[in-house]
């Protein structure tokens, strides 16, 4: 894989300045020793054996959703040679089933096996009370993901997350979204995960094939996270994830910091492309300068000569105006 630098690193922080090193970086950072104190941390540091069952203690029994690819995909979960469907397959088993295959597997040319984004709260209820977290003033969830030797295909995620690494080590691979035109980018709407990807095997590229992606990796940072490590992960940052040992867990909070409650903003990219991207120039340009003056480069002085009462979804976005503005655009799709 092409060279890259290395993630800012802090090791002096914990559950009591999180929040305020968070709020303060717009960019990744390396969280050395977050969540070293946390049970499962130190269960996995005994064994993977021990960690699985300190995972049942939580564990009620609800089938969780498997991803499941032959040993030839070689934990890459991503499309199939056709593009069109997956080289997995996605499967309701009992999580005690999916962990007994783990360790049973391990030192094996197994398939590969990959548990993502389970609700702690209703996989793995009392797991957030033991191991405890707060990077934000929101309730947050944490996601448990689980599985061996896997590579979750570079993604952006649209939200502030911290993932925090209970077992296994990890190696994130961070690409900012300025080198987008570098990245290949597949389909908006067909995707793994419900976001988009880069068709880059970043492991392995193709400079034949996606030659300006060597452009990219000149922005890159890397971070390697052992247990107990953390990763904060500002909104809109590309990240390729690879699972390095027979068996990982990860935890993770998603949250968003904007304060801006509207939707996510992909769908009103989509609709801009399906309402403006073929317009003919001179109308595409007025549609430009529309959206400057309304979305980046708003200003409330844009607006003063509305009375407030009558400003709308160009005033203050209070719950209210949100909901009366999908109500609005609801009715006239």
């Amino acid at each position: 894989m092409l060279s890259a630098k290395h993630v800012k690193t802090i090791s002096n922080v914990d559950a009591q300045n999180i929040q305020e090193i968070v709020a303060k970086s717009d960019e990744p950072l390396l969280l050395k020793g977050l969540v070293s104190q946390w049970p499962s941390v130190q269960h996995g540091l005994q064994s993977a054996d021990s960690l699985c069952r300190y995972l049942l203690n939580f564990y009620q029994g609800k089938p969780v959703v498997a991803m499941v690819g032959e040993s030839s995909i070689e934990g890459r979960f991503y499309y199939n040679e056709t593009m069109t469907g997956f080289n997995f397959e996605r499967k309701q088993v009992n999580l005690k089933l999916v962990l007994q295959r783990l360790l049973s597997d391990l030192g094996a040319d197994s398939k590969s096996i990959y548990v993502g984004a389970t609700s702690s709260q209703q996989w793995f209820p009392g797991f957030s009370e033991e191991n405890q977290l707060s990077p934000t003033n929101e309730d947050v969830d944490p996601l448990i993901w689980i599985g061996n030797e896997s590579t979750v295909t570079t993604h952006y995620d649209s939200v502030d997350n911290i993932a925090c690494c209970v077992a296994g080590k990890r190696k994130f691979t961070l690409i900012p979204m300025s080198q987008l035109e570098n990245l290949y980018v597949g389909p908006l709407e067909f995707n793994m995960a419900g976001q988009p990807v880069s068709l880059v095997n970043l492991k392995s590229p193709d400079q034949s094939i996606h030659p300006k992606f060597s452009k990219a990796m000149e922005h890159a940072l890397v971070a390697d996270l052992e247990p107990g490590d953390a990763l904060y992960l500002p909104p809109l940052w590309w990240h390729h994830v690879e699972s390095l040992s027979e068996f990982n867990v990860l935890a993770n909070y998603w949250w968003d910091g904007s304060g801006v409650h509207g939707g996510n903003p992909l769908y009103a990219l989509m609709h801009a492309m399906m309402t403006i991207r073929d317009l003919p120039e001179a109308q595409r340009n007025s549609w430009k300068d529309l959206f400057e003056h309304y979305v980046f480069k708003a200003s409330e002085g844009n607006h003063a000569h509305i009375p407030e009462h009558a400003r709308g979804c160009t005033g203050e976005l209070t719950p209210a105006v949100i909901q009366h503005t999908k109500k609005f655009i609801k009715d006239r799709l």
